[in-house]
């Protein structure tokens, strides 16, 4: 989709300092599209690309309905974090 022109840029970084294992996560990944509607064509065949595979992993849809309820209502805030690119 990059060669294609839809995606300017990908960029990818770290967390600067060490966080608590609760809070923790490797690697942002931030996209940047051409425009919305080039946002718009991305996210529609990654939904396609999504929804097969997760009809794959997860064929008893309820119960991954209920694990992802589960893990949304672990969510207590969210923490702003210093990144190195």
């Amino acid at each position: 989709m990059r060669k294609q022109g839809l995606i300017n840029s990908i960029k990818t970084d770290d967390p600067f300092t060490h966080m608590a294992g609760n809070q923790r996560w490797d690697l942002r990944v931030t996209i940047t599209y051409r425009d919305a509607a080039s946002a718009a064509v991305v996210s529609g065949a990654f939904d396609k690309a999504f929804d097969i595979a997760k009809a794959q992993l997860y064929p008893d849809k309820n119960k991954l309905e209920a694990r992802k309820a589960q893990r949304f209502s672990l969510l207590e805030e969210h923490w702003d974090v210093i990144v190195t690119p």
